[in-house]
Parts: structure tokens; sequence; C-alpha cells
């Protein structure tokens, strides 16, 4: 027993000995936020998925009673259920949570430099309206422009560096299953439960479509994205992605603001479960 209490005693005096690992402030979370152009592009979200509801409403020839009713209501459930603000709060608060201080500002100088700040832009142009227009159009003649096994090469080390299709694969999902619930019809009224569960079930029968797309997808719109950035400055790219803090980076941003646009869509298809 003595031999124990000693042991327990070193443990205690180990761990006690251990410097605590400073959270990141808010206002360093806040700037992250914007820096990296994601209050940008989860902005624009609501608005990508009302467009894709109208698409998906006028190429439908039939509409029940039901059916004019969301499409008067829409506009208003997507503006309250993908709310920038309060999915703005999830991924800051998943930032300081998550990010260490030291991790932060590396990033920051990151997000701050003359490379870091010139991709950013190339990511928010690319993630416009305009500029989604132009990555399909630039991925249906992919083969009209030349393009070197390098830039390959860095594309996609890139793509696995930072689950880049994964993630894009997890969001595309959740947005298609808020779409999918304005056409489902049901006998009861929800529950949240309910929602959940059919969430769970509408990824368990998609996944395995949606994989394949987005991996010709994701690969053509990085080569768009970056088509003007010089291999030299795609390679400094790379190696913080790969860098402990750019992984910590990308790791925790892909997390919360997943988490963000799930809650988000599992909110926009309860509501409109309930018109």
């Amino acid at each position: 027993m003595k031999f124990i209490s000693s042991f327990l005693t070193l443990l205690l005096i180990y761990f006690l000995s251990i410097p605590c690992v400073k959270a990141a402030d808010l206002e360093s979370a806040n700037e992250l936020y914007v820096k990296s152009g994601l209050e940008r592009q989860m902005q624009d979200i609501g608005q990508a998925l009302l467009a894709g509801y109208r698409n998906n409403y006028s190429k439908s020839r039939r509409h029940t009673a039901r059916d004019k009713k969301i499409y008067r209501n829409i506009g208003q459930v997507i503006k309250h259920s993908f709310d920038p603000q309060t999915m703005k709060k999830i991924v800051v608060n998943g930032l300081v949570k998550d990010i260490a201080e030291s991790d932060m500002k590396l990033i920051l100088a990151w997000l701050n430099s003359p490379v870091g700040t010139r991709i950013t832009k190339m990511e928010e142009r690319a993630s416009s309206k305009k500029g989604i227009k132009e990555t399909q159009d630039y991925i249906r003649n992919i083969k009209k422009y030349p393009i070197s096994a390098e830039r390959i090469r860095l594309i996609k080390d890139l793509n696995s560096s930072m689950n880049i299709t994964e993630t894009a694969v997890d969001i595309t999902l959740a947005a298609q299953f808020a779409l999918s619930m304005t056409t489902k019809k049901t006998k009861r009224k929800l529950s949240r439960d309910d929602i959940r569960e059919l969430y769970a079930e509408f990824i368990k029968k998609n996944r395995s479509r949606v994989e394949p797309m987005m991996v010709h997808q994701v690969q053509g719109s990085l080569l768009y994205t970056y088509q003007t950035l010089p291999d030299g400055d795609l390679e400094k790219y790379v190696a913080f992605a790969k860098s402990a803090s750019g992984r910590k980076y990308n790791s925790t941003t892909s997390l919360y603001m997943l988490k963000a646009i799930v809650r988000s869509s599992l909110k926009f298809a309860l509501e409109t479960s309930r018109l």
C-alpha cells in the first residue's frame, strides 16, 4: 500500500506540474472566422439553398396545396433556420473551445500573410454566386484547360491534407436532406427525434451515391479556385495544411462548420414538416 500511495502522490505532483494549455480568446476566434472567409461563406448558404429549392420547384409541373404553402413561406423558414449569427456562434465558440492560443497565433499569422490573404480572397470569390457558376462551367470544359501534373499533385495533396472531399460530402448531404423535406409527405406532426432519425436514414441511403460525384466535383472546384495561384504559393498552402496548427485549424473549422449546417438543416426540416 505504501508503494501505491507513493505512486499516486508522484502522479498528482506530475499532473499538477503540467502547465495548462491556454485557450484562444473570443476576439481571436472572431478574427479567424472573418479572415478565413468562413463568415462570407456561411452567409451564402441560405441563399444557395433557396436557389436550389426554387430551381427544383420550377421543374415540377404539379404542385399540391402544401407545396404552394411551403413556396410562399420558404424564404422566412430559410432565414430563420440558417441564421448566419446563430451559425457563427456555434463555430466561434468551437474555435475558442478547441484551439489553443499558441495555435491561434500561428493560424492568424498564416491568414494575415500575403499568400494567406490572397488564397482567402480566391476562396470567397469561388463560393460567390458568380463563382459557383464559373466553377461549373470550368468543370464541364476542364479538358480544354492545360493542367500540369505538378498542379494535379498539389491539388490532390491539399485535398487529402484538409479532408476537403469528406467535408463537402457531409455538407452536401445535410443540404440535400433539408431540400428533400420540402416534398416529404407525413401523416402526423414530426418531432425533433423523428427528424434526426430521418436524417440518419437519409445519410445512410445516399452517402454512397454522393461520394463518387463529389470526388470529381471537388477536384475541379479546387483547380478552378486556385488556377491563378502560382505552384510555389500552393506549395506553401499545402505545407501549412500539413503543419500541426494547420491540421488543428482545418479539423476544428470543418467540425463546427458542419455542426452549424447540420443543426440548421434539421431545424429547417422540422419547420418545413409543420407547414
